[in-house]
């Protein structure tokens, strides 16, 4: 996997033993393109590296992701939010990290 060009990521933990990963990524239309195809690689590289059923914890999944998009004059932002177990998302952050 390589490191994110586009997003730049926080980590937090919650208070119910999850963590929390938030991605952002603000772009010029030249880019919007790309920064929306590495939002797609990075949520395809965490369902393939998953450690469980992807959906909401009340329902039985392991972990979750939102993306939303915002339009603010010429800069598209891009936020990705993924819930998961600490574990998990401390290593895929650390593999993503030292590409």
């Amino acid at each position: 996997m390589l490191e994110p060009r586009y997003f730049s990521f926080d980590r937090s933990d919650t208070t119910d033993g999850m963590a929390v990963l938030e991605g952002l990524a603000s772009v010029r239309p030249a880019d919007t393109q790309a920064a929306r195809e590495e939002a797609q690689r990075l949520i395809g590289d965490l369902a393939a590296q998953a450690p469980g059923p992807q959906g909401p914890i009340e329902e039985g999944g392991v972990w979750s992701w939102d993306l939303t998009e915002q339009v603010e004059g010429d800069w598209l932002s891009l936020h990705l939010t993924v819930v998961g177990p600490p574990e998990w998302l401390a290593s895929w952050w650390n593999e993503a990290s030292t590409d």
